[in-house]
């Protein structure tokens, strides 16, 4: 599945988003439903129904190196829709041009409710303008700034609640980031048990 979408993202031609809504099997597999975005715009419609373990998507040329607004909201939609079979496990893996891999999950259920809340319950439209302008996470940034900025955004104002782990070139290895004292990036090897390869 990763796999897939970072051969999209490599694709230079390529400038549709594409994305995986799914569900693990009991015999270690991938439930997988497909999705794909409109040509030359940078975000995709995860409509689904019922409840789902994960969203996976990608960022093709020339977007951003981390998560996006939009890929904020797509998690706390689900969440808020109690559309997660699981919040602790639910996991949203984004693969970007930018030869980056991360994973988002759910730590602190408690912090993460109120997060979400008030990321629903805002100016979405303001807070997309505020994402570069304030928080500076930008597509001209170099990947670790927007680590950074990502991180530093995430555990402002009492924290989301949410980690961030970040994958190596080819998926089988995962570290958590946060950041220390001076911001800068620090990582912990994962022991997260991540299955993103078996489909049904």
């Amino acid at each position: 599945m990763l796999q897939v979408l970072k051969n999209h993202s490599n694709d230079p031609n390529d400038t549709t988003e594409y994305g995986y809504i799914y569900n693990h099997l009991p015999n270690n597999g991938l439930a997988l439903e497909e999705k794909v975005g409109v040509l030359g715009k940078k975000e995709i419609d995860f409509t689904y129904w019922g409840t789902i373990d994960g969203i996976a998507h990608n960022h093709f040329a020339n977007s951003l190196s981390i998560f996006s607004p939009d890929d904020l909201w797509t998690i706390c939609n689900a969440f808020t829709t109690r559309s997660m079979v699981d919040s602790s496990k639910f996991t949203l893996p984004l693969v970007t041009a930018r030869n980056t891999q991360y994973i988002l999950m759910i730590e602190n259920v408690t912090k993460f409710r109120i997060w979400a809340r008030k990321f629903m319950e805002g100016d979405f439209s303001l807070f997309k303008q505020a994402y570069g302008r304030l928080y500076g996470i930008k597509e001209t940034n170099t990947n670790n700034e927007n680590e950074i900025k990502f991180l530093q955004y995430l555990q402002g104002n009492g924290g989301s609640g949410v980690r961030v782990f970040r994958g190596n070139s080819n998926f089988t290895t995962w570290d958590r980031l946060s950041l220390d004292a001076n911001n800068n990036v620090t990582t912990i090897p994962c022991v997260e048990n991540f299955n993103f390869t078996k489909h049904n």
